[in-house]
């Protein structure tokens, strides 16, 4: 369905998650750049395969749970400064 090894030209952008939406008409998936342990999410319609908003960030840690069609849950956290 999607193709990480597209995700950049350099090799250094994975996918970490999926998720399908309860009647399959979005995906949520998490991307990492770089080996980061810091994700975003991106949310796409599937049948279009367009993204359907702005991209969540400063995911980490996080699964993606689907509430119905409604939305999903995940977990974020603050980028702690400098080397904290």
């Amino acid at each position: 369905f999607l193709d990480p090894n597209k995700f950049s030209d350099d090799g250094t952008t994975s996918m970490s998650g999926l998720s399908f939406s309860k009647d399959g008409s979005l995906l949520a998936y998490q991307v990492s750049e770089g080996g980061s342990d810091w994700r975003k999410i991106i949310v796409i319609n599937t049948t279009t395969k367009e993204q359907v908003e702005q991209a969540l960030v400063d995911v980490k840690f996080s699964g993606i749970d689907w509430l119905g069609n409604e939305g999903f849950y995940y977990s974020s956290y603050d980028k702690p400064k400098g080397s904290e």
